[in-house]
């Protein structure tokens, strides 16, 4: 089952050529995508040269392919899940209690093992830096974390689990009074009886790939994080602290943007002391270089100064200081602050600025 979940350029022919209903059959199934889901022929076709196919090869390849060894490295770390090997770590509670679906006999045992991961790379970077684990991370950082690798679980496998819910709620296997007891039960022990999780993610391998995809990528960004963070933390202190150190971590809000390069996003940071900043994972030359325009523009005797923000920047990462939203006092204030806007997209428009 878990070869079906292979993506199309992990796919190579089968040894013998396929037969003649083989070939009708993945014809057929290529029409009613066609007609469905796939959009334009143009794009379609664009879509199939950029893995080196074109609409005759891509049928033979339906007809009968074999994944590539590399389209199932995922599946040691999926065996870790459904083994429940991570079974004795007790998970935070929620940081989050407001209206959300949460499914943890679904999430658990993704949430248990990638704690443990998590707990585990924090210690080896504790030993390489000297400091104690709880002073990188403090439990409270820690739960925003694992909140933020359940809401990714979540989001990616919600239509699975609502048709699931469905199904479950026709076959009369959930218990409870009211719609809301029946979910409960759904939500807290209908996949934990055992072989059900397996079975359900068999049923659906791609959605098993994407939600071990998600695990792997969480635990590893979020380790990258917090070694940023310790490599950079003396210079950290110095440009955005006021030299003061603000203590451990307690509070991580990741996906504080779109993701990008594997799952990476910006994140919001809040230390012990009060100090917030924004990890951004990618070079921030470009909004460094933008604060010294702005410094620039004000020697020229720009007529509301902008505020400029300090940036701390690294090759691939950088840092930035927390603004708080706050509103206009007075009338003069708002003339300043819409001054202020025309005059940011003046600035973006002479760079030709895109995706703001």
């Amino acid at each position: 089952a878990w070869e079906r979940a292979a993506f199309l350029h992990e796919r190579e022919a089968a040894g013998e050529d396929p037969s003649a209903p083989a070939l009708q059959q993945a014809g057929s199934r290529l029409q009613k995508w066609r007609r469905s889901t796939l959009g334009d022929e143009a794009s379609f076709d664009e879509r199939l040269r950029a893995v080196g196919l074109d609409a005759a090869a891509f049928v033979r390849r339906l007809a009968g392919s074999a994944p590539r060894p590399e389209a199932l490295t995922w599946l040691p770390l999926l065996e870790e899940v459904l083994s429940d090997r991570a079974a004795d770590v007790a998970l935070p509670s929620p940081v989050d209690s407001g209206p959300r679906m949460r499914v943890p006999a679904l999430t658990r045992r993704f949430l248990q093992l990638g704690l443990r991961r998590l707990r585990a790379g924090v210690e080896a970077l504790a030993a390489r830096t000297g400091c104690a684990p709880d002073a990188l991370l403090d439990a409270r950082a820690e739960a925003w974390l694992v909140d933020a690798l359940e809401q990714r679980l979540i989001q990616t496998a919600t239509r699975s689990l609502v048709l699931e819910l469905n199904v479950a709620r026709l076959s009369g296997e959930l218990q409870g009074e009211t719609p809301q007891a029946r979910f409960e039960h759904f939500a807290l022990r209908h996949l934990e009886a055992p072989g059900r999780l397996a079975a359900f993610l068999e049923e659906y391998p791609v959605l098993a790939r994407l939600l071990v995809t998600a695990l792997d990528r969480w635990s590893r960004t979020s380790l990258e994080l917090l070694t940023h963070l310790a490599e950079d933390r003396e210079a950290l202190v110095a440009v955005l602290g006021a030299g003061v150190d603000p203590g451990p971590l307690v509070e991580a809000r990741t996906g504080a943007g779109d993701l990008h390069r594997e799952g990476r996003s910006v994140a919001l940071l809040t230390f012990r002391s009060g100090l917030r900043v924004v990890y951004k994972p990618r070079s921030l030359e470009v909004e460094a270089r933008y604060q010294d325009l702005l410094a620039q523009l004000e020697r020229w005797g720009l007529c509301h100064p902008h505020r400029r923000l300090k940036v701390l920047t690294r090759a691939s990462h950088g840092w930035v200081e927390h603004v708080e939203t706050g509103g206009c006092d007075d009338r003069d204030a708002v003339a300043r602050f819409y001054w202020r806007q025309g005059s940011h997209l003046a600035l973006l428009y002479l760079l030709r600025g895109v995706d703001l």
